[in-house]
């Protein structure tokens, strides 16, 4: 970083996300009755699991033209920018094989931390947006932004200048959907409306089911809106969605199923 250079965007996000999501999460698995010292293990744990998860799917999804730039991988994977939050998603699975190491039940650890999941999202997407990237298509709605060209250059002042969309000295893009913000907010929805819920859970691993179901389709719907679209990312989340859905669905069914045969069995 040069002297006297601004923060860059993604490390405040970062920051953000771990104060608020990390906070909350530590919060909440404290009174599930983990200790500290299992606490702290299951936070590095995952922390690193998931900035792993984000570079390796950001690493393969752009390998193409990191190849074509003689960019090494290796160097690629030690700088946080430059990270795909699916990957971290799905990085979470390493959730379950720790929980059995901890002699913690995995469900309800899990619906624990899925509200704070919202807001470490939250806190990734403002990163996002203070650093100018996963920007959104060209907008002319009244809430649409311009990124400017000031150092370090964001992704979307750099891509309109290679499409031809603004001309070399441009003092900024043209309005685009604040992708990143749209995002944001449905971290912050997520983290009202599964805590609202808590109370109201049936089983365990139910508001995990839900937080899997509302982040996936939104996500997904969102990803058409991206100027850079991620064809790999939407692939896998359109997929994990339609798997998370019949889950959820056969869930319901053996519900209802169950509470059928319970209430004729009172009336019998």
């Amino acid at each position: 970083m040069l002297p006297n250079a601004p923060i860059r965007g993604f490390l405040i996000g970062w920051c953000i996300a771990t104060l608020l999501g990390g906070g909350s999460a530590a919060c909440c698995l404290r009174r599930t009755g983990m200790s500290g010292t299992q606490i702290a293990t299951t936070f590095v744990t995952l922390a690193v699991a998931v900035f792993l998860g984000a570079k390796l799917l950001y690493v393969i999804e752009a390998w193409p033209a990191l190849h074509a730039q003689r960019i090494a991988w290796g160097a690629t994977l030690l700088w946080p920018r430059g990270s795909l939050v699916g990957g971290g998603a799905l990085a979470l699975a390493i959730g379950y094989p720790l929980a059995r190491c901890l002699r913690r039940p995995y469900w309800r650890s899990a619906d624990a931390v899925a509200p704070a999941t919202g807001l470490l999202i939250f806190g990734f997407r403002i990163g996002c947006f203070l650093e100018g990237c996963c920007f959104g298509t060209p907008s002319s709605l009244p809430w649409a932004v311009r990124f400017p060209a000031s150092w370090p250059p964001s992704e979307a002042y750099g891509s309109q200048l290679i499409l031809r969309l603004i001309p070399l000295g441009a003092p900024a893009t043209v309005p685009v959907h604040p992708l990143q913000l749209y995002f944001a907010a449905v971290g912050l929805l997520l983290f009202v409306g599964l805590t609202v819920y808590r109370p109201y859970v049936r089983y365990d691993g139910e508001l995990v089911l839900l937080f899997a179901l509302s982040s996936l389709w939104s996500s997904w719907l969102l990803e058409h809106l991206r100027a850079d679209p991620h064809d790999l990312v939407r692939h896998l989340v359109l997929a994990a969605a339609i798997v998370s859905t019949a889950v959820a669905a056969t869930i319901e069914w053996r519900l209802h199923a169950n509470q059928t045969a319970a209430s004729e069995q009172a009336t019998a």
